[in-house]
């Protein structure tokens, strides 16, 4: 699409299935929205403020999330492979199911986050908080197949 929505404020709003790809939501807010399995791939969304939104099967593949805020997200099945997560805050936020394969989460913070079945793959973790993240056969960097707390 290429859409520039940069800076701009939507509430209460259902995108479910919307093509986004490429676009520019770089500072978007986005407060009760449902982005459920839209496409979102290759998109900027640098230092957006997506806190308790529903993004579940969302396609962010490749995406720049640096710096946003994801706090209590819902990202089950989301496609966040080789996504730019540097600095981004995904405190308790659900990520079951979902694939981070190769992705940078560089000083993120994952605290209390759901990795159950999270494909971590080769992704690059310096410096990310995991304090009391949950790991239920979720498959780290190494390939490493991990269960419980950290």
């Amino acid at each position: 699409s290429g859409a520039n929505f940069s800076g701009i404020y939507f509430y209460f709003v259902d995108m479910s299935g919307i093509n986004l790809s490429r676009a520019n939501l770089s500072r978007i807010s986005l407060n009760d929205v449902c982005l459920d399995n839209a496409n979102l791939s290759g998109t900027n969304l640098r230092h957006a403020f997506l806190r308790e939104d529903s993004l579940r099967g969302v396609d962010l593949s490749g995406s720049d999330l640096s710096g946003a805020c994801l706090n209590y997200a819902d990202l089950a099945s989301a496609n966040l492979r080789d996504a730019n997560l540097c600095g981004a805050d995904l405190l308790s936020a659900t990520l079951e199911n979902a694939d981070l394969s190769r992705a940078n989460l560089s000083s993120a913070t994952l605290v209390r986050a759901n990795l159950k079945d999270a494909n971590l793959t080769g992704a690059i973790l310096d410096s990310t908080d995991l304090t009391q993240a949950a790991y239920i056969n979720t498959i780290m960097p190494d390939g490493s197949i991990q269960n419980g707390n950290f």
